[in-house]
């Protein structure tokens, strides 16, 4: 086992509350940081007699600080989804804006980074107006403009993103299809469509493995693995036919599959019990693992991945270009991985 795919294994048994003997604490923190999963590491061992007294600062400090940063984030998606409701456009918290909206008092076991909103494509106009006259600016999107678009403030901690559809699955769903999967819920006094929990694991899932290419690259986000366990330990397996209906099948499926049994693996949460995977997933997942610390067989690993089972490409009158995009999308596959993944 290599010493990179070692100190994962303990960092998950230490998200977990158990400190082994004689850990590595300065390699351990080292990726908590880098994977952002260190307010939940601090949450985990708290009190913990066997943690030394200098880590255990170290985790308080970052609790503290966490919780200051969460309460501003949810001051802000208050004041934005207030602002929104009053005027008739009713949003739908997703990623982590929903896990602050699920636990409004924030906490410090969860680092916040930008708040998402989705909203129905003709209140778009409308929506921009009212976050202009809470003080936001508008931003250039990461993403098609007709998917959505980005708003800041010089006083907020993190971003706010508006959506129409989600590019994250292959069929780029919008607000319409996905309200069949909310509730109708308050919240600060201003009214929202809440996600079911399934619908909040289907949109983190396809999130990084679709959107952000780890199906095909083998990398792991740790902190939305930890937002799916924490998803699974609080209401329950997830709902079969809510995944069946997002992941229709084939590459979107397997994709599916392969980050669930990742959750199994790193933190032994059945999530789907009786969950039909294939050999697919199986080989990937466990690609995930063999590649951790070895940036030369990642590179292999996802060149035969992209081969075998190739990302899609929306449809483009000009096959010509279509290639092109298909060709550049694979050459994206092989930078370097974002710093909070392994």
């Amino acid at each position: 086992m290599s010493a990179d795919r070692r100190i994962l294994s303990v960092l998950c048994r230490a998200l977990e509350g158990t400190v082994p003997q004689e850990p590595d604490w300065a390699a351990l923190l080292a990726l908590a940081n880098r994977t952002l999963v260190t307010p939940a590491l601090a949450a985990a061992l708290h009190g913990n007699p066997a943690v030394p007294d200098e880590v255990q600062a170290f985790l308080t400090h970052i609790a503290a600080r966490t919780v200051r940063r969460n309460a501003m984030m949810e001051r802000q998606l208050a004041e934005a989804v207030q602002a929104l409701s009053s005027q008739g456009v009713v949003p739908m918290p997703i990623k982590g804006a929903v896990v602050l909206a699920a636990h409004p008092a924030g906490g410090a076991d969860r680092l916040f980074t930008d708040l998402d909103l989705m909203i129905a494509p003709g209140q778009a106009t409308l929506a921009g107006m009212i976050l202009g006259e809470i003080g936001y600016r508008s931003t250039a999107p990461s993403a098609a403009p007709a998917t959505g678009r980005n708003f800041e403030r010089s006083s907020d901690a993190g971003g706010l993103d508006i959506h129409y559809r989600l590019r994250s699955f292959d069929h780029w769903p919008g607000f319409a299809q996905l309200a069949p999967f909310c509730t109708e819920a308050t919240l600060h006094g201003a009214s929202v469509l809440m996600p079911s929990p399934s619908l909040q694991a289907a949109i983190l899932i396809a999130h990084d493995q679709l959107q952000e290419r780890d199906y095909w690259r083998g990398l792991i986000d740790l902190r939305h693995v930890l937002d799916l366990r924490a998803l699974v330990t609080a209401t329950g397996p997830l709902d079969p036919a809510t995944l069946a209906a997002l992941f229709p099948g084939g590459r979107a499926r397997r994709a599916l599959a392969t980050q669930l049994l990742t959750l199994r693996r790193l933190f032994g949460i059945e999530a789907v019990p009786g969950l039909e995977t294939g050999l697919r997933p199986r080989l990937q997942c466990a690609r995930r693992f063999r590649q951790i610390g070895r940036r030369r067989t990642m590179r292999w690993l996802t060149a035969a991945t992209l081969l075998l089972d190739p990302p899609a490409v929306r449809p483009r009158p000009d096959t010509a270009q279509n290639w092109r995009e298909r060709a550049q999308y694979g050459k994206r596959m092989f930078y370097a991985p974002k710093p909070n993944k392994v």
